[in-house]
């Protein structure tokens, strides 16, 4: 079963690199067709295109989209879209589209969504049916790709909320997809946030950062931030726009490096957790750091510090390099979470069941006298 997987797997990949590219199709009920099965270009224009030759269709052309796209989530708006249907693999649907055409009315993405009226004179020509909107001129490479697909999400569905049943709408490859090869992890974020270097000695990115003082949330932006190096201490200051600073230091223990001394607004919060070897990185999708009450106030309100995605590393070796990248992820989730926790009870509790069942099992012992049916019967009087 599992070497049939592996072909199935295979033979997708090569699917991909001889031109086959995933259909997004929506606003009308077409033909579902099997993921498994390839479609040809033939088929697709007879089966799903044909059917509604006398609507107007918008095709939305993105390069490189593959089957991976759609599975990082970055497509909320479109799934929201009550009537769609997905083909994994279609031969060159857009070259088979634009064979359907006398002329390829071609506009990219900001003509149709800023109002020029471009797309809303192609849409009341009777002459095409079949317009290709671009999403070429919008690639911006210094973003993450998932942020580029939500963008893009956004962009297709101004249009649709604009046009609604005027059109049906495909949202589809440009050319043959890239090949899916394995890639090393991503190591530096690239999305917005907040990156800092301060050469071979510190690397530090996170996405927002937060302050709650028991009653309201304030994200706090990094204005400047400085470092102070002295042996195995970082000191780090971080000018935020509130015209507080937030100051903590990172030292070196046995291999590992700890943030230590977190100070906000003359408030000091916990972080004895916020450690990683030097080799890794400290990584924490959602860190929250919580005040350290003073002892002369116990009952002050709580004060919360919130990282979202915070990663960070301080090497404190001489031979790294000032343009090193963050090394892999030292997560802050322990080994054993709720979930494996709840799951190893369970396990504990059906083996102590079985180990007792055996026992009991083990301890059946055949009768040590039995009735001889020539002789006597056996009789027991009982008596109250």
């Amino acid at each position: 079963m599992l070497l049939k997987l592996c072909a199935v797997f295979v033979s997708f990949l090569a699917l991909v690199e001889a031109g086959f590219a995933p259909v997004f199709l929506l606003g009308v009920n077409s033909t579902p067709k099997t993921s498994l099965i390839p479609v040809g270009q033939m088929e697709f224009i007879k089966d799903v295109i044909e059917p509604f030759a006398e609507k107007k269709a918008i095709v939305f052309v993105e390069k490189h989209l593959n089957y991976k796209d759609f599975l990082c989530g970055c497509f909320d708006r479109l799934q929201a879209v009550p009537v769609k249907t997905y083909y994994a693999a279609v031969e060159r649907p857009v070259e088979g589209l634009k064979n359907l055409t006398i002329n390829n009315n071609e506009l990219q993405i900001d003509d149709a969504i800023d109002g020029n009226g471009n797309l809303e004179k192609l849409l009341d020509s009777a002459r095409e049916n079949i317009i290709f909107i671009n999403f070429d001129g919008r690639e911006d490479f210094n973003k993450n790709r998932e942020v580029v697909l939500r963008e893009h999400d956004e962009a297709i569905a101004k249009v649709i909320a604009k046009f609604g049943d005027k059109a049906y709408y495909i949202y589809t490859a440009s050319t043959s997809a890239k090949a899916l090869n394995r890639q090393r992890r991503e190591v530096i974020p690239t999305t917005d946030g907040y990156l800092y270097r301060d050469g071979a000695n510190l690397l530090l990115f996170f996405r927002s950062l937060a302050v709650n003082d028991g009653k309201d949330t304030s994200f706090l932006k990094v204005d400047q931030t400085t470092v102070k190096v002295e042996n195995s201490n970082i000191s780090v200051t971080m000018a935020t726009n509130t015209s507080k600073s937030l100051t903590f230091n990172i030292e070196l223990s046995h291999g590992y490096f700890h943030m230590t001394n977190v100070e906000y607004d003359g408030k000091k919060f916990r972080s004895s957790e916020v450690n990683a070897p030097t080799t890794f990185s400290y990584f924490c999708g959602d860190l929250t750091l919580y005040r350290i009450r003073p002892e002369h106030e116990p009952d002050a309100d709580p004060y919360t510090l919130h990282w979202h995605s915070l990663q960070f590393q301080a090497p404190f070796n001489s031979k790294t390099k000032p343009e090193f990248i963050f090394g892999d992820a030292w997560h802050c989730v322990g080994f054993f979470s709720g979930g494996i926790l709840m799951g190893l009870l369970i396990v504990v509790l059906l083996l102590t069941i079985l180990f007792a069942g055996v026992c009991w099992m083990l301890d059946i012992n055949t009768m040590d006298r039995f009735d001889d049916p020539k002789g006597k019967t056996i009789t027991i009087n009982t008596s109250e």
